[in-house]
């Protein structure tokens, strides 16, 4: 566990993140030092009649040493919801002002984190290092059975963190999404102290991963996110609030919303060779790095030694047009330029049988199977992003299809 050192409170920490103030995390920027950037944008991109929301903004990185390339992911060190940081304060009987400096306990041995070792205030260290939202692990309610004071909810958290109770812990636990917070509060008689909390109970909040929908070749010193705001009720009634869609949507564009940020490289890039057609399948906030590769794209066609350029194909899908199409107008500009060569639209829920991307692809089966194989010139990238659990086998099996059907090939041999 943790040593807590109580200080005074003109020792806290003003920068939270190590150093990461802007300037001077630069180039080095990383999960382990992340750098403060600002908030500069923040729009709806559903209409007023849609239920669910999605967040665009835009992060400014001018001056920080921070650069990006189109495709690539920037990671966000959101903070909590400060209703669920005072409902956890106020049930642990922590004084959220109390200023301290954990360290970890001679002959502990505790993954490295951010806060250990700094000045911060105890509202500081849940808002923004402890997740205290999601299901706790089984160590974390054993940690909690040892701080029951009541026997009875000493032995049942013992239960369901032992093998005996793996099917209770995945039913009460699991299935019923309980938060960490709602498990403090069925158990009133458990009391950790600070340094066990953060330790053994608390799991390290971690940093939210977007592909990135911007280019810097269009914003050198600006990062944007296309952030769908996670929230509803859980199965037992809490209401649930995604942590990062909440703070964007929360954030202000007056300079004071800050937030630490790093970006992390991908492999998710435009084609080498300009003159390569790209098919481009992203429904939702899948459409997000796409809007970088069509930022970018745009902006290679005022260069006159890229104005070459393959076709660009966009397989674009949402429930509603007039509810969630995100970013209609910058989609039907680029058409209109045709920075896109062709767009294929499914708004799932328009119309009485639903259409998704994968039925658009299927329907233009012979044009992906051209494009892929059959082409004089460069083949054609496929790309996917979005939903993996659903939207993304639906197009892996779609592909398949197309591929027998068109190439007159076995299962085996489409693999």
């Amino acid at each position: 566990e943790y040593d807590v050192q109580v200080l005074a409170a003109s020792q806290a920490s003003k920068d939270l993140w190590g150093g990461a103030a802007a300037g001077a995390g630069g180039a080095q920027a990383s999960a382990a030092m992340p750098i403060l950037a600002t908030v500069t944008e923040r729009k709806e991109l559903h209409t007023k009649a849609s239920e669910r929301s999605c967040i665009h903004a835009e992060i400014d990185i001018a001056g920080t040493g921070v650069t990006y390339e189109t495709g690539d992911h920037v990671g966000v060190y959101a903070a909590n919801p400060p209703e669920l940081v005072s409902a956890a304060l106020k049930r642990l009987d922590y004084d959220g002002k109390q200023v301290v400096r954990l360290t970890a306990k001679a002959g502990c041995k505790l993954p490295e984190t951010i806060f250990e070792g700094k000045p911060v205030t105890v509202r500081d260290l849940f808002s923004h290092f402890l997740d205290i939202q999601s299901p706790p692990r089984k160590d974390a309610l054993l940690a909690l059975s040892q701080c029951a004071t009541e026997e009875k909810e000493g032995r049942k958290l013992a239960f369901l963190a032992s093998k005996e109770g793996k099917e209770e812990y995945s039913a009460y636990i699991l299935d019923d999404m309980r938060s960490l917070l709602e498990v403090l509060e069925s158990f009133p008689s458990c009391k950790p102290t600070l340094g066990v909390f953060a330790a053994r109970v608390a799991t390290k909040l971690q940093p939210r991963f977007y592909s990135i929908s911007s280019s810097p070749l269009a914003h050198p010193a600006s990062i944007h996110i296309t952030c769908s705001v996670v929230q509803g009720k859980s199965p037992t009634g809490r209401d649930h609030k995604g942590v990062a869609g909440t703070w964007f949507s929360r954030s202000k564009v007056d300079g004071t919303s800050r937030v630490a940020i790093f970006v992390r490289r991908s492999n998710f890039k435009l084609p080498a060779e300009p003159e390569t057609p790209i098919v481009m399948v992203g429904p939702g906030t899948g459409f997000a790095p796409f809007r970088g590769f069509l930022q970018e794209r745009s902006e290679q066609r005022k260069m006159a030694a890229a104005q070459r350029q393959g076709a660009a194909h966009l397989y674009y899908g949402c429930r509603s047009q007039a509810k969630d199409f995100i970013y209609k107008d910058e989609i039907e500009a680029w058409k209109d330029d045709s920075v896109i060569t062709d767009i294929e639209y499914a708004f799932s829920r328009d119309q009485a049988q639903k259409v998704y991307v994968q039925d658009r692809l299927r329907a233009n089966g012979r044009q992906i199977y051209d494009l892929l194989f059959e082409t004089s010139g460069p083949k054609a990238c496929f790309y996917v992003c979005g939903d993996a659990k659903a939207m993304a086998r639906g197009v892996n099996k779609c592909l398949h299809e197309i591929i027998q059907e068109h190439g007159s090939c076995s299962a085996s041999v489409a693999e």
